[in-house]
């Protein structure tokens, strides 16, 4: 009994064996396949998105965003003081709870945004050939919500960190 065992566990093997042979060149062709389609879609979408970017650069090299948040602490301040005292040439960038409104695509925000990691929210970006820079308006909003600076030199401020940016840009 012991022996037949043996044989069918002996002869199960070696059939494994023989299809994953025999099946290994077709498994092979499809993974191959695959990574050929996998690549090809990459490569569409790198090009496709460096052209958006390319064309982005084009249109706002040397522009400045704006970027804030939709915390309840400062949209009062943002929305009566800061944003209307922005030129219109100021492109605004507004998160809304994790979702980024702009006028252009977010992937390309992000490419830029991420340069700037250790800048508190809001602040001002600029971007100079495919490099941002950025001032945070943070403090001077912690200033003028507790009433340690008054609406006009938190206008001056601001203007003060545009004032920075410009001067980091060159």
């Amino acid at each position: 009994m012991k022996k037949s065992f043996e044989n069918i566990v002996g002869w199960v093997f070696w059939i494994i064996i023989v299809i994953i042979i025999g099946y290994k060149p077709i498994i092979l062709l499809f993974f191959l396949l695959f990574i050929g389609l996998l690549f090809l879609v990459l490569l569409i979408s790198n090009r496709k998105n460096s052209k958006e970017k390319r064309a982005f650069i084009k249109n706002n090299n040397r522009r400045i965003f704006y970027l804030y948040s939709s915390k309840k602490r400062w949209i009062t301040y943002i929305n009566h003081i800061v944003l209307p005292m922005l030129n219109d040439d100021i492109g605004k960038i507004f998160n809304d709870k994790g979702t980024i409104r702009c006028d252009f695509d977010t992937s390309i925000f992000y490419s830029y945004y991420y340069q700037l990691d250790k800048i508190k929210y809001p602040l001002f970006m600029k971007i100079m050939n495919d490099k941002a820079v950025g001032v945070s308006i943070y403090n001077d909003l912690v200033e003028l919500h507790n009433n340690t600076i008054d609406v006009i030199q938190f206008q001056n401020q601001v203007k003060q960190k545009l004032s920075e940016l410009e001067k980091k840009s060159q």
